[in-house]
């Protein structure tokens, strides 16, 4: 089937305007079934065809079966997910770019493309219309359960492509501004916070010990709070860490391997574990009395790496929060991308 040619026509796109279109099929009106049924006689004389509610809806639903691939009414089975979703979960790379090309021409979608009429101008009536039916299809998008979930398996380009999309910035939008998405990313926040400044005490006294060589004296109350907030946020990534890996993995393998082999995601689950191991060194028993003891170069270095590793991982979230700053992050990232392999070889000579 030649989806972008069926795709351009007006009438179909005018039926992408229905929120049966990304329906699942057992949540479509069950009387369309029946007026699927029944033959329409138009009368004589008569140039145009209006569409009832009904003949509506049975258009949405082979459109629905249509999208899906599904031409078969009698050997169907029930489904409670939208084709889109099903489509995404495929293992077919050509399905799930399918997808994200419809995603993004039900985004692009302007008032042009609701009139049938090829020659006519909107009116304010059709401007409102337009309005209501895309707020009407937006919204449905929006209810679709395991949308987003099923992104995950997208290759990066695609979620590029689709993140761009208007009707998924409007789900992931609505979907942060929810009090629990913002409890969640505040938490994170402060806790990233407490990790980056804890540690920088941290390692000042570290630092202090070192120069003088010998053991601290009795640190004041403020170094001391700052060491306990690093250990707090290291306990919070970790279990959060924990927890995120056996979600994903009792999700599928796939999800857990797109979700972690990602630079970012090594770079947080590095750093995390590199916090994990001080935290441990730091509480040995040859620290007492909330003192710091001498440590060797080579723990110095590792030090250091924990450093840089907690300042791209706050980089790393920041960006989330912040769209230019996102381009920013995004940017460098794919220029460190472009000259990886010149810069280890350049390594290797030295």
């Amino acid at each position: 089937v030649d989806r972008k040619r069926i795709l351009s026509y007006k009438i179909v796109r005018r039926v992408m305007f229905s929120p049966f279109s990304v329906m699942p099929e057992d949540d479509l009106p069950k009387h369309g079934a029946t007026a699927a049924e029944e033959k329409v006689e138009p009368e004589e004389g008569s140039a145009e065809v209006s569409l009832d509610v009904s003949n509506s809806e049975v258009l949405a639903k082979s459109f629905v079966s249509a999208m899906s691939g599904d031409f078969s009414s009698t050997t169907r089975k029930s489904t409670k997910t939208s084709w889109l979703v099903y489509m995404l979960k495929a293992g077919y790379g050509h399905m799930k770019a399918s997808v994200v090309d419809y995603l993004e021409l039900l985004s692009n979608l302007t008032v042009v493309d609701y009139i049938l009429d090829e020659d006519a101008s909107p009116t304010p009536v059709d401007i409102e219309l337009y309005q209501l039916s895309k707020e009407e299809i937006f919204s449905e998008v929006e209810s679709l359960k395991y949308l987003i979930t099923a992104m995950v398996c997208l290759e990066d380009s695609e979620k590029e492509r689709v993140s761009v999309a208007r009707i998924i910035q409007r789900v992931l939008d609505n979907t942060i501004v929810q009090p629990f998405g913002i409890t969640i990313l505040f938490c994170d926040l402060i806790f990233h916070i407490f990790i980056l400044f804890g540690w920088r005490s941290v390692t000042f006294r570290l630092i202090n010990v070192a120069v003088t060589e010998d053991k601290e004296q009795e640190p004041r109350r403020g170094q001391l709070l700052l060491e306990s907030l690093f250990y707090i946020s290291t306990l919070y990534f970790f279990w959060r860490l924990i927890g995120e890996v056996f979600s994903t993995l009792i999700t599928s393998w796939q999800v857990f391997r797109v979700n972690f082999l990602t630079p970012w995601t090594i770079v947080d689950v590095a750093s995390i574990i590199m916090s994990v191991i001080c935290f441990g060194l730091l509480m040995s028993p040859t620290n007492g009395n909330n003192q710091l003891g001498i440590y060797s170069e080579e723990w110095f270095s590792f030090f250091a790496v924990l450093t840089g590793l907690l300042w791209i991982k706050l980089l790393s979230f920041l960006k989330v929060m912040n769209p230019a700053l996102a381009t920013f992050v995004l940017a460098i990232g794919q220029v460190l991308n472009d000259v990886a392999v010149r810069f280890l070889i350049i390594v290797f000579i030295i």
